[in-house]
């Protein structure tokens, strides 16, 4: 974003969107665009709704697939038709990848059909994909003219990762199909246990989304979960997020992250989130 915007332009982004996109754009002094997602069919881009925000202002569309919060998994044919408007309209794409290990949709193909395309920038995550979040390890890829500029920022910035951290990523990559499969089956078990649970309860009802290791739900009878998740965190010693800060109108959700929780702390969760909600019942 350093490089594509200057005063007053606009990024367009799905909503609920993860909240460094939006605070990366707004401290540089561009405008975030929100378009909200459908909800009702599993948190899918509004395709229409992005089309008709798109204007001479805009100068590059963020797209996070799997999705933190909502875990959704975009579907290819919609990813393939925005990423050929922007070519057209030489509008910036960026695919944010930093899921994409996690995808529960076998038929899932994040990078099929995108070679050609001259303003593309993807970003990926081996720290989520290896469980090392600690360690904040990632990777961008782009047209050389694009990572060329990206090195210089990276050198005013950082210079590279430490060479500590690049060891043990070094040492998982040449083992990467098993820890990769570890972490995948970890997460998806951890799914798997959530939604019966959840189902179980009687009282939350989640859609299960097809990636990533969130679950982004309603709560019913609250308008804004802010205080819910307050009263979580201080009585329960459980922390769940606000939707609110993944976008003004997901006031009433709750992200629940799962990816490295047992599952008897998912049941054990899924049991204090049903006690402080049947107060309010």
């Amino acid at each position: 974003m350093f490089l594509q915007l200057q005063y007053g332009d606009e990024v367009i982004i799905p909503s609920p969107v993860y909240f460094n996109h939006t605070m990366a754009i707004e401290m540089i002094g561009g405008t975030v665009v929100e378009v909200n997602s459908i909800a009702e069919s599993g948190f899918q881009l509004n395709l229409k709704g992005i089309q008709n925000k798109i204007n001479s202002k805009t100068k590059a569309i963020i797209i996070n697939t799997p999705n933190n919060p909502t875990g959704a998994t975009y579907n290819n044919d919609d990813i393939k038709i925005l990423a050929q408007i922007c070519d057209k309209k030489n509008i910036t794409i960026v695919l944010d990848y930093t899921y994409e290990y996690f995808s529960y949709n076998l038929n899932y193909n994040p990078l099929a059909s995108f070679e050609h395309l001259k303003n593309l920038i993807i970003i990926g995550s081996f720290s989520k994909t290896f469980g090392i979040t600690g360690l904040r390890l990632g990777y961008i890829c782009a047209s050389k003219s694009i990572i060329e500029d990206l090195c210089k920022i990276q050198d005013t910035i950082s210079i590279c990762a430490p060479s500590i951290s690049q060891n043990i990523l070094l040492q998982l990559l040449s083992n990467e199909n098993d820890a990769i499969k570890m972490n995948f089956n970890s997460a998806s078990d951890s799914r798997d246990k959530l939604i019966k649970c959840l189902n179980d309860s009687k009282i939350l009802n989640w859609e299960a989304t097809n990636g990533a290791f969130y679950a982004f739900i309603k709560i019913p009878n609250t308008e804004n979960t802010w205080d819910f998740c307050e009263k979580m965190i201080i009585e329960y010693s459980l922390l769940v997020l606000p939707g609110s800060i993944f976008g003004e109108h997901w006031k009433s959700y709750i992200r629940i992250a799962y990816g490295a929780v047992s599952p008897k702390e998912i049941e054990e969760g899924v049991q204090r989130l049903y006690n402080q909600i049947s107060k309010t019942t």
